[in-house]
């Protein structure tokens, strides 16, 4: 969400809706807002090849008659009205008024798909505890300018960038460095690259059953974490009482969100899983790989078709693929965090319910929720619905 008093180095991306909703990342400070550069364009399909901006804070003004008067004021954008306004006297004590300037800039750049924010940290320097830290302006002085900065910058990420055969050399390089940590990769039309660490594998399988209802996995997919928007980062967590929070098990990229993409994931998940079981002497279970999930049709069938590929694979299986898949529909259950968030995005959508009853909307959807949590034995011959049994609290 939007703060209206940003403070600190920071960069985040916001939706053309987010934008209007918050009149254009309007904050409560004093700035003026200052050109950018005339090559961008407000519906670049990027970012960085947006119409850029910037935001000037005037600092603040406050009673010289501190700490008595605690008094505050927002400084005039126009310098003859400033100085019409420095010349007046505290609205509250009557005592002299002093002008505290900052120089924080902070940059926008309007594309397609919204906006993209950071203050100039480079110049300014990153936030301490004491203050800014050092900028890159110690290292030269014609990296005083703002614009030589976004240059040398750009120098830089760009290099990074690399596609093709730098992209190949990267990869390889990246493989070579780090020979355990790709645990598997395709390439095409479905890419997924999975990675894990030895620790990671370890904090699958327990032979504890933690007392609290933190035990099994939890799978949940993150967008806009990549580049590109349609790439995801998969991740599969569990808790680590050592740590006393939850840590990844398995990260993915996915090039994609469709059921073969999570099929790859999981597969990987269940057979690293099994390799893990086996080496602690644990038997390996269907109830080993039961999980919590957001209610994403591809990801159920991910997991589904992943549960099936693994089983049939083992020379211990001794069920059919139909009896594969229903018992992996019962290891489902949905987060009910993120049923309650999609009952909060349809109940805004006006085509869908009208805006007089939407009110009653969340009420009788959210209240479904509750009901089965105080009644889990009404839903009866109905569990095998795939559905439904994400919604039916799991006793884990």
């Amino acid at each position: 969400d939007w703060d209206y008093w940003p403070d600190g180095n920071f960069e985040c991306d916001f939706t053309v809706e987010e934008v209007k909703v918050t009149s254009g990342l309007m904050t409560h400070y004093a700035t003026i807002v200052g050109g950018g550069d005339k090559t961008g364009k407000s519906n670049a399909d990027c970012w960085q090849n947006g119409k850029r901006a910037t935001r000037k804070c005037l600092g603040v003004i406050f009673c010289a008659n501190q700490p008595s008067c605690q008094a505050f004021t927002r400084p005039n954008t126009k310098p003859k009205t400033l100085e019409k306004q420095l010349q007046g006297s505290c609205g509250t004590c009557g005592s002299e008024l002093i002008h505290e300037p900052c120089d924080v800039r902070s940059i926008l750049w309007k594309w397609e798909r919204g906006i993209h924010f950071r203050p100039l940290g480079l110049l300014v320097g990153p936030r301490g505890v004491t203050g800014p830290g050092k900028s890159v302006a110690d290292i030269s002085d014609v990296l005083l300018n703002k614009d030589r900065i976004a240059k040398e910058r750009q120098k830089i990420t760009r290099g990074a960038d690399g596609g093709g055969d730098a992209f190949v050399a990267t990869f390889a390089e990246f493989t070579t460095t780090y020979p355990d940590f790709l645990i598997f990769h395709i390439f095409g039309p479905v890419t997924v690259l999975s990675l894990q660490t030895p620790f990671m594998r370890s904090k699958l399988v327990s032979k504890n059953t933690l007392d609290e209802p933190i035990n099994g996995l939890v799978n949940d997919a993150a967008h806009g974490f990549w580049k590109e928007r349609n790439s995801l980062l998969m991740i599969t967590s569990v808790y680590c009482p050592e740590l006393f929070c939850w840590v990844p098990g398995l990260m993915s990229f996915t090039n994609g969100a469709s059921t073969n993409h999570f099929k790859y994931h999981f597969m990987v998940l269940f057979e690293r899983m099994a390799f893990e079981a086996e080496e602690q002497d644990i038997p390996v279970t269907d109830e080993l790989f039961a999980g919590v999930m957001d209610f994403s049709e591809a990801e159920r069938g991910g997991f589904i078709e992943g549960f099936v590929s693994f089983w049939l694979e083992r020379s211990d299986n001794t069920r059919n693929e139909r009896e594969l898949l229903e018992a992996a529909a019962l290891l489902l259950r949905g987060c009910r965090e993120h049923f309650r968030a999609g009952v909060t995005r349809i109940s805004r959508a006006g085509a869908i319910i009208p805006v007089p009853r939407q009110e009653e909307f969340v009420r009788r959807a959210v209240g479904l929720l509750i009901f089965l949590q105080q009644y889990p034995g009404w839903s009866g011959g109905f569990e095998k619905n795939m559905h439904l049994c994400c919604l039916i609290h799991g006793e884990r």
